[in-house]
């Protein structure tokens, strides 16, 4: 009796390893910087590494979130849900002197990393997978782009970022109309209402050059 029972263990084991091991338990993906990134078919966490990227994933999946990029301050924190309030700090790299904890990273244990922010610094994305041993996924966090990395986040996470298939024309059209008002208004007129804007304080407005005459005469 207790042999029947270590043979079906050993039989139970053996066909939950060849089931995990099994063909179709990756797929590969191409990121916004045209690299062929090979990602879980599932994906049960993940880090991001940078706060953009992490804002984005907290608006689509925050129960895969592995931690933070950076303290929120108490302000941030108000619109935050428990208990995603709680998860560990993790570093991330962006701004000056940034560097994300490659150790605590792995020990967090997120299927694949998120690199959103400029499509260029690939370099960046592929020393972290190199030292991690975890794939690294680069979206272009650009607002000109801002749709299509929804769209693309929300297909490697397994998430459709938007129910309607309307939305995301939605957006794409607000965004567009944005840019259109912007580049029909000319150079002339942008540079007027920036310098008429409250909080302008230039070389070419009344209150820069006054800072800028008392600085001299002290």
């Amino acid at each position: 009796m207790k042999m029947r029972q270590t043979v079906a263990r050993k039989l139970a084991v053996l066909l939950f390893v060849c089931v995990w091991c099994a063909p179709g338990q990756e797929r590969v993906l191409t990121d916004m910087a045209g690299r062929k990134v090979t990602v879980p078919r599932q994906i049960r966490k993940v880090y991001c590494m940078s706060p953009v990227c992490t804002v984005l994933v907290y608006t689509l999946a925050p129960e895969l979130l592995a931690g933070w990029n950076y303290q929120p301050d108490p302000g941030e924190m108000k619109w935050i849900v428990d208990p995603y309030r709680k998860l560990p700090v993790l570093g991330g790299w962006f701004g000056k002197n940034n560097t994300g904890n490659i150790e605590e990273i792995i020990k967090a244990h997120p299927d694949v990393l998120i690199s959103a922010g400029d499509v260029l610094a690939v370099s960046t994305a592929e020393r972290v997978q190199e030292q991690s041993h975890l794939p690294v996924f680069v979206g272009d966090a650009s607002l000109r782009h801002l749709d299509k990395l929804y769209l693309v986040v929300g297909e490697l996470l397994g998430r459709r970022p938007l129910r309607s298939r309307d939305r995301p024309r939605g957006l794409r059209s607000l965004r567009s109309d944005r840019f259109r008002r912007w580049s029909e208004c000319g150079a002339g007129t942008r540079a007027r209402r920036l310098r008429t804007h409250p909080g302008f304080h230039g070389a070419g407005s009344r209150v820069g050059s006054g800072n800028r005459d008392r600085r001299l005469r002290s």
